[in-house]
């Protein structure tokens, strides 16, 4: 999954949530290991620091933060919450999502990290098909032989083994 697809995935999820003012998704870089923003919403918000060092915190911690958000005067606001949650490949982290919930309540704040929990396992299955190399086994490769062996010239097997590695390209992505 590239960063156009969290990107695109970031900006479908906090829209289509009312009362969402801001997220960001940061994920761990696998040459050293630290956390990096792989999209953000709404585009540099001025918040971002604040969504930032909240999934570096739920990252660290590997489990769920909440915090009041604090407004202009840096004291606490009186309703708003930063939420965020670690995103796990089995027992790998694999980053952490924000969001920033402006008035919320104990009911939308628990039922907004149920739904984070979930949307987290989701990311977390796509960044690792994305990231897993393509895999055939021997049936598969059998078939293939048998599709260019069918053909008595070149043109006619390289015609129609395209297709056929392309169909099976997809299922593993």
């Amino acid at each position: 999954m590239g960063a156009a697809a969290i990107q695109e995935w970031l900006d479908t999820y906090c829209g289509d949530r009312a009362g969402v003012t801001g997220g960001v998704v940061m994920l761990t870089n696998p040459a050293d290991g630290g956390l990096e923003v792989a999209a953000e919403w709404p585009k540099q918000a001025a918040q971002d620091g604040v969504l930032r060092a909240a999934a570096r915190a739920a990252a660290t911690d590997r489990a769920p933060f909440v915090q009041p958000l604090a407004n202009t005067a840096g004291t606490p606001a009186a309703s708003a919450r930063v939420i965020s949650l670690p995103v796990r490949s089995g027992n790998r982290a694999v980053g952490a999502i924000a969001l920033e919930l402006p008035n919320d309540d104990a009911e939308t704040r628990r039922a907004t990290l149920l739904e984070l929990e979930r949307v987290a396992a989701s990311l977390a299955a796509a960044l690792d098909v994305a990231a897993a190399p393509a895999q055939l086994d021997a049936a598969s490769v059998l078939r293939f032989q048998a599709i260019v062996l069918s053909h008595e010239r070149f043109a006619g097997a390289a015609t129609a083994l395209p297709p056929s590695l392309r169909r099976r390209c997809i299922s593993i992505a």
